[in-house]
């Protein structure tokens, strides 16, 4: 019997559901359009990885994604979405993260990897029409979801001022703490 938390992290139907509260509240674990994991599955699975990082004593990357350019119905986004997932390892998550956002789980990646990744993605969608943003932990540092997918935000950004594909450089965060001090 898979986990709770491998159903989460796993493909799922559409209509699967977590239970919320005691009141029988639910999150939503799928997005009802892609069928791809929601942001409601993405925080518990950021808190479990967040948890085995330095466990695993390696990186762990994410790209955020987003269409540019053209505006996509329903139908057209859930295509984009199911061809993204082509090129990917078992393991590597893929969520919807807003209206025509994506974002990428690439557990045991560093940012090089993502990378290589990332441009898979964008070849098998059409790379004219989504930019991607990249960043990483450092190995056997903690995975601070927060603070990774912020960079790969600004990468985001950057992508979609020029060539499409982004980079933040991966950075010790306990050091970027303590400079903050």
């Amino acid at each position: 019997m898979q986990s709770p938390l491998g159903k989460i992290l796993g493909r799922r139907p559409r209509d699967e559901r977590l239970r919320g509260d005691a009141l029988g509240a639910t999150l939503e674990l799928a997005d009802p359009t892609t069928g791809l994991a929601s942001f409601a599955a993405l925080e518990v699975a950021a808190s479990e990885l967040a948890t085995r990082s330095i466990q695993m004593r390696a990186p762990i990357a994410i790209a955020r994604f987003r269409v540019v350019g053209i505006q996509l119905e329903d139908e057209e986004f859930a295509s984009l979405a199911a061809r993204a997932q082509v090129p990917l390892r078992s393991y590597d998550r893929l969520y919807r993260v807003g209206a025509a956002e994506l974002l990428l789980l690439l557990p045991g990646s560093d940012a090089a990897a993502a990378v290589l990744v990332a441009s898979r993605v964008r070849q098998e969608v059409g790379g004219e029409t989504l930019a991607a943003g990249i960043s990483s932990s450092v190995a056997g540092e903690p995975f601070v979801f927060e603070w990774i997918s912020i960079k790969a935000e600004e990468a985001l950004e950057r992508a979609e001022d020029h060539d499409g594909l982004a980079v933040v450089p991966s950075m010790n965060v306990e050091r970027v703490r303590g400079e903050a001090a």
